[in-house]
Order: C-alpha cells, then structure tokens, then sequence
C-alpha cells in the first residue's frame, strides 16, 4: 500500500514532468512564431536587398525599381535614438541611484515607484498625443519650425448688397496680407468695393466709397433715386469685424461710417510646428524612462553591499561611494539598460508617426548632412525605418510589399544586434562581479 510520502514524491514528479512539458511547448511556439516571421520577412524583402538600397535616398513612387533607398529612414532612426537616450539616461540614472540609495520606505517612495510603474503602462499613442499637445505651443518653437496658423476673415468673403436692380458681389479672393493694419485693410476693402460697382455695371458716382483714418465711409448720391441695402455677407466673423448689420439700408444722401476691427479680421497666432528630431527625441524619453530607470535600479541592486561597506570604512562620502564604486561596478547592467531603451525607440510607430511625421526624407535644410545644416535637420521632419515600413506598405500609403519587407529586415536585423549586445553587456557585467 502506497504512504503518503510516496504519494507526495508521485505528486511532484508529476507536477515537475508537466512544469517541463508546458515550458517546452511555450518555448517552442515563440521559437515557432519568430521563425515564421523571419522566414515571411525574407522572402518577400530579399529581393530588393543591395548596397544601393542602404545607400540611396527614398523617392516618392508606385516602382520598386524607382523609389530608392532607405538611407535618410535608417539616418533618421539612429539620429532619434541618440537624440532620445541622451536626454532619457541622465533623468533615468539620477532616479535609479535616488531609488536605491537616497530614499526611505515611505509615501513618496511608493508614489515615485507608482509614477514610473503607471507611466510604463501609459499607451505610446496617448504620450504622442499629449506631446503633440505640448510642444505646437508658440511658447515651444525653438524646438520645431514655426508654423502662421492666422487666418483671414476676409478670404473668400462675398459681401452681397442691392441698388435697385443692381446686385453688387464684393468678392475677396487675393490673398490678404496678415500683417496688415486697420488703415491698409479699409483700403483692400475699398479697392474690392469699387471693382464690383464696376462689374455690377452701376453707374459711376452714384455710390461713394472712401476711406478716413483706417475707417470705410459708404454713401449714396443725393441725387439718386434707390437705396444701398446690405443684404447678406457669406462669412459671419468678416460681417461682425465690419461692423454690418443684417437688413442695413442707406439712403440717398445719407452715409454709413464702419470703423474695422483688425484683430477679428486677423485672427490667430504663430505656433510650434510640435513636429521634429528634437520633439520626437523628448517623448520617446518620456516613454522609455520607466523601462530604463527599472533596469537601472536592478542593476545597481546587483553590487555587492560589501563593495559599499568597504568604501564607506575607508571614508569615502556617500556620492563618492555611488560614483565611484557603485556605477563602475554595475556598468555594463547600465549600459544594458540604455541598450534595451535604445531597441524601444527603434521599434515604436506611433510617437513617430505623430510627432516627427511621415516624410520619407529630411525636410530640413539641404543637404541635410553638412555640419552647418545639423540643427535645421533637429528641428525639421523626417522619417524613420518604421515610418518609412508604414508608408510603402499597403497598411500604409503604399503598396511595395517587397521594398516594406526589405526595409523590415534591416530594421529587425539592428534590434537583433542591439539585443545581442544586451545579452553580451550583460553576461560579462555578472562574469565581473563575481
């Protein structure tokens, strides 16, 4: 008759058989999947692969033959990345050493780890957002190019009156100056008055357009025997900066004085473009930050305290111990930890496609590479490996299989690299410390 130590002995043999079984089988379907997509990623992309696609620019076409290369989205993904880690790794480091070394057990400690846990659940899609929120303000444009969103309220605006059987159109379709005053609007204001009458076909004198002071006087002849009478204006924020009234009549010898009120003809303000290297390089900071700090204080945990111990006894202050003993001894986990930021920068879509946009080639000043142009091209928008997949794909703008699929291998190959250099970086860090 079988004991219960037999039994339990049974038990865990079982549990231990079935624990391998179901880790093998995980372990072959990712091998499985990523296999599958290396296998479909080469087939349709092996065919355009050559020096010439890694060395030319992309164009702007429907054939394979002629839209180039993917230089400036490979220049463009690794000017991001650096952009992006620089700014992420000091904030990332300065947390991690805060974590570990400075902070007590407490409520700000758990509300500082909360903030970094929530904001590494925080989808991209809704950190490219709020960047795109932040960084088009005016107050933001040195970090983009600037961007007139005024408008003109006299553009495309048909002013519609009546004189007898004349119906007189006062049309503006030229383009308006923005920077136009109030006297200089009274006189475009003027001029299109008077080529309606023209057109309209009435007679000349019978109604009297000036201009005083930066004002509109509009009158009719004293000897004229029909009333002006305003009837409809097609654009109402042109109608209230005029100073028109619905159903406005003016009679013979009589005159209407309009006093024009410039800032609601010109409406709006200079804003930041919100989209460049340079903005883009800041909100994948922000997105990466978590992942990086985390992996930054697991690798400061890694140091021995008695490393820490030591240096304290022969009196080392508390910074001197972390800069000197501490970051020198868990070197290559921070390096493994900037790696692994780097590979999220490579890989997103989204912060990209909102905030550097989708253009396949450098829009700054040309050519882009020359050291007088570097901060143009910072500031201006471009494109990357991923943008540039998006675009000739037909998920995208495109419909290039076989240029998107070469251009995944080359992307796919670089996170790959980045990954092998984790796992180097960081076997040789454990290897070190013992």
């Amino acid at each position: 008759m079988m004991n219960n130590t037999d039994k339990k002995t049974k038990n865990h043999t079982a549990f231990d058989i079935s624990g391998r079984i179901y880790s093998y089988i995980s372990m072959a379907m990712i091998i499985c999947v990523f296999s599958f997509i290396l296998i479909v990623t080469f087939r349709y992309g092996w065919s355009v692969l050559s020096f010439d696609f890694l060395i030319k620019e992309p164009n702007a076409s429907a054939l394979d033959a002629e839209s180039g290369g993917i230089l400036t989205p490979i220049i463009g993904t690794f000017i991001l990345t650096i952009v992006g880690i620089l700014i992420a790794f000091p904030f990332a480091i300065a947390t991690a050493i805060y974590l570990c070394f400075y902070t007590k057990k407490g409520i700000f400690k758990t509300l500082v780890k909360s903030a970094v846990d929530i904001l590494a659940g925080v989808p991209t899609i809704v950190i490219a957002l709020f960047a795109l929120a932040i960084f088009t303000l005016p107050q933001m444009g040195f970090l983009s190019v600037q961007v007139d969103t005024r408008a003109n309220a006299l553009s495309e605006t048909v002013l519609v009156y009546m004189y007898g059987d004349y119906f007189i159109d006062v049309v503006f379709e030229e383009d308006l100056d923005m920077k136009m005053n109030a006297a200089q609007c009274a006189e475009t204001i003027k001029n299109a008055f008077e080529r309606a009458l023209i057109e309209a076909e009435v007679p000349e004198g019978e109604i009297l357009v000036e201009v005083l002071d930066g004002k509109i006087i509009i009158g009719v002849d004293a000897d004229s025997e029909e009333p002006l009478e305003f009837i409809v204006c097609t654009n109402e924020a042109a109608q209230e900066a005029l100073g028109l009234e619905e159903d406005e009549i003016i009679f013979p010898g009589e005159k209407n004085e309009y006093i024009i009120d410039i800032d609601k003809i010109i409406d709006g303000t200079v804003r930041s473009y919100g989209r460049s290297f340079l903005v883009c390089g800041i909100t994948m900071a922000v997105m990466i930050l978590p992942f990086v700090i985390k992996s930054m204080e697991e690798a400061l945990k890694t140091v021995p305290q008695s490393y820490i111990d030591a240096a304290l006894a022969l009196g080392a202050s508390k910074w001197r111990t972390i800069y000197k003993v501490v970051l020198r001894a868990s070197r290559d986990g921070l390096i493994t930890g900037v790696i692994l930021g780097m590979g999220r920068i490579i890989g997103d879509t989204a912060i990209v496609w909102l905030t550097l946009g989708g253009s396949i080639r450098m829009t700054g000043n040309q050519p882009w590479f020359l050291p007088e142009n570097w901060v143009s091209t910072l500031r201006n928008s471009g494109g990357t490996l991923t943008t540039y997949i998006y675009y000739t794909s037909p998920a995208g703008e495109g419909n290039q299989y076989d240029v998107a699929f070469g251009a995944s291998i080359v992307l796919i190959a670089i996170i790959i690299l980045l990954n092998i250099a984790a796992a180097v970086i960081g076997k040789a860090g454990i290897k070190n410390n013992g």
